[in-house]
């Protein structure tokens, strides 16, 4: 494998966006990183068994990660912890089923407490990483049972790929 992607990583290869976006810099002859910020939230999208479109923020239409993105690390920060009245799992996929984190209990890793947890893929691992074919938002697959309650966000980074 060549270099480190990261070698040349600096702020200015950030520009902000709106919704808490920060999207990879142009023309600066580095290497752009860039992250998106997806909400999942009880009160806006609800429970029921069913696929979700994940938004840029409560209330807003999905932002998408660019055709050829590739996907290094993903993290979710829950700050309110899933409920269920049932035994209700929940998956999160961005190209194909399971990429992010495979379908789970609700109440298990990472959903069981408040806080910050590394999903995948994982920046160190790169068999892990994931590259659109298409512009695409993230999704949350709820499953079994309806959710009853609950809020997390999803934070994406991810750098341009120059090819599909």
């Amino acid at each position: 494998m060549g270099q480190p992607i990261y070698k040349n990583l600096t702020v200015k290869n950030f520009t902000s966006q709106a919704n808490g976006q920060m999207a990879p810099a142009e023309g600066d002859g580095q290497y752009p990183f860039g992250y998106f910020r997806y909400v999942y939230d009880f009160a806006v999208h609800g429970g029921a068994i069913s696929t979700i479109t994940l938004a840029a923020q409560s209330g807003v239409a999905a932002n998408t990660l660019p055709a050829g993105a590739v996907v290094v690390n993903a993290v979710i920060d829950v700050i309110t912890i899933l409920t269920s009245g049932g035994s209700a799992t929940v998956a999160l996929q961005l190209e194909a089923a399971n990429d992010i984190f495979t379908a789970t209990a609700y109440s298990s890793e990472p959903f069981e407490a408040t806080g910050v947890e590394i999903l995948t893929p994982v920046f160190a691992t790169d068999t892990t990483w994931i590259k659109t074919t298409a512009a695409r938002a993230p999704k949350i697959v709820i499953g079994t049972a309806a959710l009853t309650a609950g809020k997390f966000y999803v934070y994406l980074f991810y750098f341009q790929s120059s090819t599909l």
